[in-house]
């Protein structure tokens, strides 16, 4: 049975994988400790690993308790988005004390979006396509563009990812939708997802989180890890780090 720590437990996808967790993942594993805002951090540490849907200042202070306890360290699935230079220099420091998963993203599509766009956007770009991104979130997301949309910036251009067009939509109830329309003189590319429900975030992490405690970890190369290692995982039964 693997133990489960859960950052950010009252938000929506804390809600979401609490209710996963205690029904479609009950068999295999359990949240052992919950931390809402204003709860004591400590005891996460005591779980193999620990799901983060917070916020990074208060990751931020997890993470420094870890690095503090130094050793027998649970392993972390940080989702929180919004990190600065700092804040990823904190992750690294932990990622090289356990291994540490950050992804603006659990979703098995918007991963696929990602890799297309990794593989094509330099083909469309020679050919004179100009890519330009919407993205779509409801109106209490506070970060914009969102952390999705930096992700795929940088897939589309990882040298200048700030460079991309990138138009942001805060209305109503929107889940989640990625557009990504490259222009050309005579014709336009397309490339989106769409999010219908958010339990697809929240079974993602748990998934994640799954693969994370369980993975061996002989060739981890204290790098922060991210859903490509998880997904090649997938095809070599290992970490796919070197």
């Amino acid at each position: 049975m693997i133990r489960i720590g859960l950052l950010g437990s009252s938000g929506r996808m804390g809600t979401l994988i609490t209710s996963l967790a205690q029904n479609e993942f009950k068999s295999d594993l359990e949240i052992i400790a919950m931390a809402r805002k204003g709860d004591p951090l400590d005891p996460l540490l005591s779980a193999d690993v620990i799901i983060d849907v917070s916020f990074p200042p208060v990751m931020t202070q997890l993470a420094n308790l870890a690095l503090k306890k130094g050793k027998d360290l649970p392993r972390f699935v940080v989702g929180s988005t919004g990190w600065s230079p700092e804040g990823l220099c904190l992750l690294e420091k932990l990622a090289g004390a356990t291994p540490t998963l950050l992804s603006t993203n659990f979703s098995s599509g918007v991963f696929a979006l990602s890799m297309m766009l990794k593989e094509y956007a330099p083909l469309f770009k020679k050919m004179g396509y100009v890519p330009v991104m919407i993205e779509k979130h409801h109106i209490h997301k506070k970060d914009a563009p969102s952390g999705t949309a930096r992700t795929l910036q940088g897939s589309i251009d990882p040298v200048h990812p700030a460079q991309v067009q990138t138009h942001s939509v805060r209305a109503g109830e929107v889940i989640g939708d990625h557009e990504v329309t490259f222009y050309g003189a005579g014709d336009q590319i397309t490339l989106s997802h769409h999010a219908q429900d958010r339990t697809i975030f929240a079974r993602g992490a748990i998934e994640t989180a799954r693969w994370l405690a369980t993975a061996k970890t002989s060739s981890h190369s204290h790098r922060i890890l991210g859903m490509s290692d998880y997904f090649e995982s997938l095809k070599t039964n290992s970490l796919g780090v070197s």
